[in-house]
């Protein structure tokens, strides 16, 4: 059956919810569950312990909007994601595999796997697999932390192809591969700082080839410069 409810903090507006619910000693379950609102869809297959506040199911999400989810995670997050996979959560803890498409803040994205852990204000990615930043192919793994008014986060992975004028957009063109370690500050235009350290072969830099080069380079959404090393 269908049911409208007053919004919920990350899924503004009317909620619309419908599917089949079973609850037993405790455990509902949920089948073929839909929650719509006037942007986003939610699926959910799956089980919760009520008593235990745990569960998991198979989780498939249409335009959510990621403005809405930060006022649960905390920052101040941009864009519209959709996802499919599985989740488990138990005691604050959430859990789960997702392949990720859309728009993150300023970094598009499409076949993107994370296998990821979420507690505590902490965001573990270890394993973060696919395509982002246009054609950048991505194999790595990282962290975020929401404990603080600007986010801090880290990442090591090695990537192919990636422009840096998907990030700077008044930037050169380049096709970068190689290994990257990075630690960043900031989801938005005024306060994203990303500092790189990277280890580059058979790339290029505006027409200029590189067969090998390594060393820092600090990015801003304004600029990239190359800090003395």
């Amino acid at each position: 059956r269908n049911l409208v409810v007053s919004s919920l903090p990350w899924l503004p507006g009317r909620v619309s919810l419908s599917g089949k619910a079973t609850y037993a000693r405790g455990n509902l379950v949920l089948q073929d569950a839909q929650l719509l609102t006037e942007q986003s869809q939610v699926k959910v297959d799956g089980s919760i312990n009520l008593s235990e506040m745990s569960g998991s199911g198979e989780i498939a999400v249409d335009n959510l909007d990621l403005a809405q989810v930060s006022k649960v995670l905390g920052g101040k997050l941009k864009g519209v994601l959709d996802a499919n996979g599985r989740i488990q959560f138990d005691s604050g803890q959430v859990e789960g595999q997702l392949s990720l498409g859309g728009l993150f803040i300023i970094a598009g994205f499409e076949n993107l796997f994370v296998d990821f852990k979420y507690a505590q204000k902490h965001l573990t990615l270890d394993t973060l697999y696919g395509t982002i930043l246009g054609n950048c192919s991505i194999d790595g793994s990282g962290d975020v932390y929401f404990d603080k008014p600007i986010q801090t986060y880290n990442l090591s992975a090695n990537i192919r192809n990636f422009d840096l004028r998907e990030i700077v957009s008044n930037s050169f063109q380049t096709d970068l591969t190689g290994s990257v370690i990075a630690n960043g500050q900031g989801f938005n235009n005024e306060n994203m700082q990303l500092d790189f350290n990277l280890e580059l072969f058979e790339s290029w830099f505006r027409e200029y080839p590189l067969q090998f080069a390594s060393g820092p380079v600090r990015v801003t959404t304004r600029t990239a410069s190359f800090p003395d090393t």
